[in-house]
């Protein structure tokens, strides 16, 4: 089960990431990128 508290963080986030989810997630995939070079 799903605790109220995470409910609301996930409430309280969501227009952010609504807004600003494509350049998050590019980010993230630039970082984990660059994480590959590392182990290999």
């Amino acid at each position: 089960m799903i605790s109220q508290q995470t409910i609301n963080i996930v409430k309280s986030t969501a227009p952010m990431l609504k807004k600003n989810g494509q350049q998050i997630t590019t980010r993230m995939y630039e970082i984990m990128g660059s994480w590959q070079l590392l182990v290999i």
